[in-house]
């Protein structure tokens, strides 16, 4: 059985990350930090244990490690809204990034030499509105979420070419499905209809960001599954270890909340743009290939985009 540990076990793709690996008969470990959302992991997955530490508090994280000798890391942790980032730049740097370095030091001096899965991000790539998405596409982070995120991607290549770590760099698309923040665009939309339609709030008026950008949108249930298939594989070139995990479909947000209001109970939505849910800056267009990943590993997606914002619309009525 293999021993997995999870970092930032306690988000939105920790949760169903969780529920992945158990089903494919893990044993599951993670780190949580702040205190928040703990308690959906020991009500529903009560043999995981659970850890609470900062990634910057490198004793503390060492003493974790130490005792739990894992054979595969994801990590997951850290500040995940380019929102977010723009507002608190340097606390993004050293949690993002420093935090991971962390993580890489006290996971190197383990006995059983755990196989990192980094989870990076898609907005590392130049924006390059008119093509698809491969591993080779030139980078060019603009936010400083996505700086954070690749200067990470080159500490870990650093310590894989030094022989200090092994692992896979991770380059997921949107990702969307129950248990995300409403900070983000859907699942803010997905709460507001809820909301309307047990409370009849705002007029029965969704306020929205810039609704043009085209995004690609993946099934978070999708998207752990390709997790796992790269921890498990073995044929994975250290100097080739970068892969896309994406849909291969863009979809304008305009257009995915169309299709979340017709799944409304209620009629007559309306839409009204609050300049104040704008990005500084923002990506047009963003699609990309997952060819390589399915060439390693036979991934490919499952779940339909109208399945998935059903979810996530069922999801928010039954928490309000």
């Amino acid at each position: 059985m293999k021993k997995i540990f999870i970092t930032g076990i306690t988000g939105f793709v920790g949760l169903h990350l969780t529920e992945y690996l158990i089903s494919q008969n893990c044993r599951v470990f993670g780190l949580f930090y702040p205190a928040g959302n703990e308690i959906l992991i020991t009500n529903k997955f009560p043999n995981v244990k659970l850890y609470y530490c900062n990634l910057l508090n490198l004793d503390s994280l060492k003493l974790i490690l130490s005792e739990v000798e894992p054979d595969i890391i994801f990590h997951l942790a850290g500040i995940s809204s380019v929102k977010y980032s723009f507002q608190n730049v340097g606390q993004t740097i050293d949690v993002n990034t420093r935090g991971f370095c962390n993580l890489i030091e006290c996971s190197k001096i383990l006995t059983s030499k755990p196989k990192i899965i980094f989870i990076s991000t898609a907005d590392v790539y130049a924006n390059k509105d008119t093509e698809t998405i491969s591993e080779s596409t030139p980078v060019n982070p603009i936010s400083p979420y996505s700086i954070s995120k690749y200067s990470s991607e080159l500490y870990f290549r650093y310590y894989i070419k030094t022989n200090q770590a092994r692992g896979v760099i991770v380059r997921p698309f949107n990702h969307i499905g129950s248990y995300q923040r409403e900070e983000f665009a859907l699942p803010s939309f997905a709460k507001q209809i809820a909301m309307i339609e047990k409370y009849n709030l705002n007029n029965k008026t969704i306020y929205t960001g810039n609704l043009s950008p085209e995004r690609d949108f993946s099934d978070v249930r999708d998207i752990v599954r390709g997790y796992y298939l790269l921890a498990c594989a073995e044929n994975i070139d250290q100097d080739d270890n970068i892969f896309n995990i994406a849909s291969g479909k863009a979809y304008s947000i305009k257009f995915l909340l169309e299709k979340l209001i017709s799944l409304s109970k209620v009629k007559d939505l309306k839409i009204e743009l609050d300049p104040k849910l704008d990005r500084p800056v923002d990506i047009k267009k963003s699609v990309g290939d997952y060819s390589k990943l399915n060439k390693y590993t036979g991934w490919q997606p499952q779940y339909d985009i109208e399945d998935t914002l059903k979810n996530i619309l069922d999801y928010w009525r039954f928490i309000i």
